[in-house]
């Protein structure tokens, strides 16, 4: 089983609309609003869910993807450094529970993201875009592509362009086959991919 989290949560649910009524809202709300999608890493993990059921993955959804290294760095300094004061009880530490359960699913990938992917995990990256809305790329979304994936490596972008989630998801590849060959991105699309 899957559980996601969206990027879109509004605190206190307050209907959305009403949150812009001041100068400034809607970049306290771009802001903030990925915050509240972050909390239930901490939560599922500091709780033992994601450790009494290993086979539960948690995705993140339309959060971008560089705030998982900083995340688990300060969650896995509490696991070290007070895992008795805290009372905790898990016997992983709260990155190896990221590694083997959570996923990014990571709208708007940046060259900052796609630079951390080795502390994200290249695995646990899944990419992601936001069309049609208007913070998607549209219609730069071939520039923000080559932007943020030339030269990486073909595994790497198989992985995150794709073979990550047919995983996560339990995709028949098979059959998806015929419609990524006729829209798909062909091998070598990014300069310097080892094709």
């Amino acid at each position: 089983m899957v559980v996601h989290t969206h990027g879109g949560e509004v605190a206190l649910g307050q209907p959305i609309m009403e949150t812009f009524t001041h100068p400034g809202a809607m970049a306290i709300f771009f802001t903030e609003v990925t915050w509240f999608g972050h909390r239930p890493l901490w939560y599922l993990i500091w709780s033992g869910v994601l450790d009494r059921h290993p086979r539960l993955k948690l995705a993140f959804t339309e959060q971008l993807a560089d705030w998982v290294p900083d995340v688990l760095f300060r969650m896995d300094s509490i696991y070290d450094r007070f895992a008795r004061r805290a009372a905790i009880d898990l016997p992983l530490r709260p990155s190896e529970y990221w590694t083997r359960q959570c996923y990014v699913g990571s709208s708007l990938m940046t060259r900052r993201e796609t630079d951390r992917r080795y502390e994200i995990g290249v695995g646990n990256i899944m990419w992601g875009t936001d069309f049609p809305h208007d913070e998607g790329t549209y219609p730069h979304s071939e520039a923000c592509l080559h932007e943020a994936f030339d030269g990486l490596d073909d595994a790497e972008l198989r992985a995150m362009l794709g073979a990550t989630a047919a995983d996560v998801y339990g995709f028949d590849l098979a059959h998806l086959a015929p419609l990524a060959g006729e829209i798909g991105l062909p091998v070598g699309y990014f300069e310097g991919s080892r094709s």
